[in-house]
């Protein structure tokens, strides 16, 4: 039975769409709907977009006009850099219309920005040439995209490491030649930070020249690591910013771009838009000199800007009134590409292809791969050089995969397989892949969460955290980034514990090695920004209630944007203020946190263990009465705090110091904190 999410029927998993496209993985969501792998009845894999909230009686519906436009829209249009509709359809049973299209295997340009900080310049124009030649396609055929932004840049890889930018979603496109207008008067189509100031003003009105801007706004936050219009928080603000003040110089967020460029990006960015580029066949031009002589693109080329070219100071572009072409003052630095991955094309065990690299760490990396049904998941490989020589390494992998197997929760990522590949002598882990982000990428991207929502994510963790615990393991190295926000296709988020590399077996058992035997007297395990006093003297002689520690702080940065000792540059000025120095009051540096929460992170981080909480059972109890009822967070609550949030304060807690740790910890606080509406996280929003 579909589930309610997002105020729409969202189809579950394995629900067969029209003439057999069963629904095997939800990817993404969109303006009206999502997006997910399906299978076909000939055993194809392919991308499905179902459109929600379309009632079957309902032909002229606003959102089943947008289905028929963007089906007509993407027939008309031929190019590599724009990805084709294999077929649609319409699920009468559900009311519910679909897209089918090719199953693309990359990332969007937002998540490359958000993993790698800005990009090298000269990767960003390559992408923004490709853009620009989907773009040609576009507007020769009469249609304005009208969402030019990160999310709808997807770099598409194949199997050889060749990128082509595809550009996504034309569900909001104006077509001249469409006799239909399904655009409202005063509806705010696209979004907001990427949107062309005439394009606020009235979304009919619209021409190509909006779509460069937005495709400006694109290689700005590209270049530069900031999004837009960064210091507005609210939609209302944004629409003023774009329509009243030019966005800062782009030299001033990275110094380091070259003038001509800078002065291309902001010759796509003129408010007036007479006095705009004019097309994308002028923005691929002025692009030109500034590729490094090409337009290609490798998966080895996808990283950030570099050390040595971000301390550089380049001359300052001139203020620009109007369009014109710069040459270039100096030769674009090359792209480097990377070293080729060995294991990228590799089948592990014979049955899972390793497609993309998505992370890695000491000890090995993680790659998306593909099994022999074409079935996704994330494989994480040790490091074949490590194997013979780094014993202690392939140590703690075993204890990883042994531990990710004995725990039974739906907060902690889920184990397929493990084994040894018999050709390399290989050890991997085969997992369920992950759709969405870290929470610690979520703080960094939005700054804290709202109370309640951060106590429903962290009471999540602290429920697969006791799953854990129970069965004798601590995992010593809580963070936000080992929290992953899964996105169900229901549209809300189960939140999922990664990484237990460095986990504790405190009851080991004879065949095992143990604890004290993997972690050398003196040594740092885990990261230090998080870690207990008792951890960070000695990683050895810890339990369960070094995790509680390691929470606490997570909950303490969710709801206040920072860490507790932030502007400590080394790590023994990090360890000596965790166990010397007095904790900082989180209303001082959160003032709208209800004083009996900012007493549950304070009790969960006293330096005494005895004075702590005594299990993550006994702190998910604790954080209850702050999640108004419920566990479960919708994606549309992963939310900027609201203003009003902001400006509350409520009655204050007792100073850390103060605790006594002895009781009940209070919640007069929690009856009436506010919980914010959920504003939409969709396509078209901000």
């Amino acid at each position: 039975m579909a589930k309610e999410g997002r105020g729409s029927v969202a189809p579950e998993l394995g629900t067969a769409l029209g003439e057999g496209y069963e629904l095997v993985r939800y990817l993404g969501a969109g303006g009206t709907g999502a997006v997910y792998e399906a299978l076909r009845a000939d055993g194809r894999r392919v991308a499905v977009k179902v459109l929600f909230g379309v009632e079957p009686a309902a032909p002229g519906s606003e959102i089943l006009g947008r289905y028929r436009r963007e089906v007509s829209v993407l027939a008309t249009l031929e190019s590599p850099h724009i990805v084709p509709v294999i077929d649609a359809g319409l699920d009468a049973r559900r009311g519910l219309p679909f897209l089918v299209m090719p199953l693309l295997l990359g990332l969007d340009v937002l998540e490359l920005v958000r993993r790698v900080g800005a990009l090298h310049p000269t990767l960003a124009v390559r992408i923004a040439r490709q853009a620009c030649r989907a773009l040609e396609a576009a507007h020769g055929a009469g249609v304005v995209h009208r969402d030019i932004k990160p999310a709808n840049l997807f770099l598409d890889h194949d199997r050889d490491g060749r990128v082509t930018v595809r550009l996504l979603d034309f569900g909001v496109a104006k077509w001249r030649a469409d006799n239909i207008d399904i655009t409202q008067t005063g509806t705010l189509l696209g979004t907001p930070r990427y949107m062309a100031p005439e394009q606020m003003q009235g979304a009919k009105q619209v021409d190509a020249r909006a779509d460069l801007w937005g495709l400006g706004a694109t290689l700005y936050h590209a270049l530069s690591g900031a999004v837009p219009y960064a210091d507005a928080a609210t939609v209302a603000e944004v629409c003023i910013a774009v329509m009243t003040r030019d966005l800062p110089a782009l030299q001033e967020r990275a110094p380091w771009i070259d003038p001509a460029l800078a002065a291309v990006v902001h010759g796509a960015l003129l408010r007036d838009r007479e006095a705009r580029c004019p097309s994308a066949t002028a923005l691929h031009d002025a692009l030109g000199p500034l590729t490094a002589g090409s337009d290609e693109l490798g998966a080895g080329m996808l990283h950030g800007a570099p050390a040595e070219l971000r301390v550089r100071r380049a001359p300052r572009a001139g203020l620009l009134s109007s369009w014109r072409q710069t040459e270039p003052s100096r030769a674009p630095d090359t792209v480097p590409e990377a070293a080729a991955d060995p294991l990228l094309g590799r089948s592990v065990a014979g049955r899972y292809t390793l497609l993309r690299r998505l992370g890695g760490g000491g000890m090995g990396a993680v790659y998306e791969a593909e099994d022999e049904g074409g079935r996704r998941f994330a494989v994480k490989v040790l490091d074949p050089q490590r194997v013979g020589t780094g014993a202690v390494a392939l140590a703690r992998f075993v204890r990883e995969a042994r531990a990710l197997t004995s725990i039974a929760s739906e907060h902690v990522v889920r184990v397929i397989e493990v084994g040894t590949d018999p050709g390399a002598e290989m050890p991997y882990i085969v997992m369920e892949r992950l759709q969405g982000l870290d929470l610690g990428v979520v703080i960094e991207r939005q700054g804290p969460l709202a109370p309640c929502t951060a106590a429903r994510l962290l009471g999540q963790a602290a429920r697969g955290l006791g799953t854990a615990h129970r069965l004798g393991l601590v995992h010593r190295d809580i963070k936000p980034a080992n929290l992953f926000l899964h996105e169900l296709p229901s549209g809300q988020i189960a939140v999922k514990i990664c990484d237990f590399g460095i986990v504790k077996r405190i009851r080991a058992t004879d065949d095992e090695e143990t604890t004290a035997q993997l972690t050398r007297a003196g040594g740092v395990v885990g990261s230090p920004a998080y870690m207990s006093p008792e951890q960070a003297k000695d990683a050895r002689d810890i339990d369960v209630r070094t995790d509680v520690w390691s929470l606490g702080v997570s909950l303490f940065r969710a709801l206040s944007g920072t860490l507790p000792w932030a502007g400590r540059d080394s790590v023994g000025e990090l360890i000596v203020a965790i166990c010397t120095e007095p904790l900082p009051h989180l209303q001082d540096l959160a003032p709208w946190v209800p004083a009996g929460l900012a007493e549950i992170v304070h009790r969960a981080m006293r330096r005494d263990p005895a004075e702590r909480f005594q299990s993550m059972d006994e702190l998910a109890r604790a954080l209850e009465p702050f999640t108004a009822g419920r566990i479960e967070v919708e994606a549309a609550e992963i939310a900027p705090l609201a203003v009003e949030l902001r400006a509350q304060v409520p009655a204050r807690a007792a100073p850390p110091e103060g605790a006594t740790g002895s009781g009940e910890t209070e919640s007069r606080a929690a009856a009436s904190m506010p919980v914010p509406a959920a504003t939409r996280r969709r396509r078209g929003t901000l």
